[in-house]
């Protein structure tokens, strides 16, 4: 509310001050195999977050799999979850990771997968 002489009557504000809720993160790896060829699924998710979070990702060079998103909302927060798919012989012995951003995250929170490497005789 604001009271001034100039003013006939006091004059009334609505303000939004906006709301922030940190997400719940976390890392899944599964492993498939289809057609006699194994695939692993990392899941990198940011849930009950507000507002949405934003995953990326950083992969190796030679990347070779599909990337999906998908945003859920649930009271006025958003669950984000991403994926990537990929052929597990195609990355052995690398690094993928997930990066997370949010404003109520005071730096990127990074989520690293390292993969082993399997030895062939």
């Amino acid at each position: 509310m604001v009271d001034h002489p100039a003013f006939t009557e006091v004059k009334t504000m609505m303000i939004q001050v906006p709301s922030y809720t940190v997400p719940n993160t976390t890392v899944q790896i599964y492993t498939t195999n289809e057609n006699e060829t194994e695939y692993k699924t990392i899941e990198c998710t940011a849930a009950k977050g507000k507002p949405a979070a934003k995953i990326t990702w950083v992969l190796p060079e030679n990347k070779s799999g599909e990337i999906n998103y998908g945003i859920t909302a649930d009271n006025g927060t958003k669950t984000v979850t991403s994926t990537y798919r990929f052929p597990t012989h195609l990355h052995e012995g690398q690094n993928i990771t997930c990066v997370i951003e949010h404003p109520k995250l005071s730096i990127k929170e990074v989520k690293t997968v390292s993969l082993p490497a399997y030895c062939k005789y």
